[in-house]
């Protein structure tokens, strides 16, 4: 039986890495997660993996892969793989590690303008304050990210600061006066693009958090091709799960969610088709 499931295991993984792209994309987000790895003499290996919304508002995996060398940026073998596999161009990318130490460690990814992670910035936000007032904190500042442009977040954040939250946790509010800044380039996004903008920095976040508790409940890997094929099999049940709720959607349609839809119901495509 385990070889059974070692052989299913690597057609995921196969399915997954080899799977062809489309030719271009509105947003990629690609994540990291380093992993355990008895074989590895570094005896930690980083499984990048990527995430794409089209233009027509549906999101999918773009692939994971395997890197042992100690570098925060990514590496030209992953970006010539994504092109292999029929990728041109990617309008924007979310929370990339495009840059590393000095410009020219920079990766050219398909054109994409780099646009700041909100999720992630939310996720630092709710490790910083009682474990009771996460959900209210979160809620106070998601209505700053709701926001229909930088100077209208602006006054948000002085409503928040104004408030009870902003009051009891001071220091996150000057974290996001700061932020904001940094963050000018995704609020001057028309809405349309930036929902699916957002929408997709959510996502892979919820995927990300899905993929670390998955790995800390396995513990360590023989090495870095059975990391590899744990990774892509989490990846593709969330994919999965993602299918699921676009289906749900089209069939209870809402004025917008996490998959980009809009008041009709339809995709938000043909507003963001200009863009690419």
């Amino acid at each position: 039986m385990d070889a059974l499931n070692r052989v299913e295991s690597r057609a995921e993984s196969l399915r997954l890495q080899y799977r062809l792209l489309s030719r271009r994309y509105l947003v990629a987000v690609v994540r990291s997660v380093d992993v355990s790895v008895r074989a590895s003499p570094a005896s930690c290996v980083t499984v990048y993996w990527g995430f794409g919304c089209l233009l027509d508002g549906e999101f999918e995996l773009l692939g994971a892969w395997c890197q042992t060398r100690f570098d925060v940026t990514l590496s030209p073998e992953l970006v010539a793989d994504l092109g292999d596999r029929g990728v041109e161009r990617i309008r924007y990318s979310v929370g990339t590690p495009l840059v590393g130490k000095g410009v020219e460690r920079g990766v050219e990814f398909f054109g994409a303008a780099a646009l700041p992670s909100i999720a992630q910035a939310m996720a630092v936000t709710v490790a910083l304050v009682a474990p009771r007032h996460r959900q209210a904190v979160a809620g106070a500042f998601q209505t700053v990210v709701g926001a229909s442009c930088s100077s209208s977040a602006t006054d948000v954040l002085s409503d928040v600061e104004a408030g009870p939250w902003g009051k009891k946790y001071p220091q996150i509010v000057a974290l996001w006066r700061l932020a904001l800044e940094h963050w000018r380039p995704l609020f001057d996004l028309p809405a349309s693009p930036r929902r699916l903008v957002l929408a997709a920095d959510r996502m892979a976040a919820e995927i990300q958090g899905s993929l670390e508790r998955a790995i800390a409940r396995h513990g360590s890997f023989a090495d870095s091709a059975e990391a590899l094929e744990f990774v892509c099999a989490v990846l593709l049940r969330a994919e999965r799960r993602l299918e699921r709720a676009a289906t749900s959607a089209a069939l209870a349609p809402r004025p917008y969610g996490a998959l980009g839809m809009a008041a009709s119901g339809k995709p938000l495509g043909s507003a963001v088709a200009g863009f690419i």
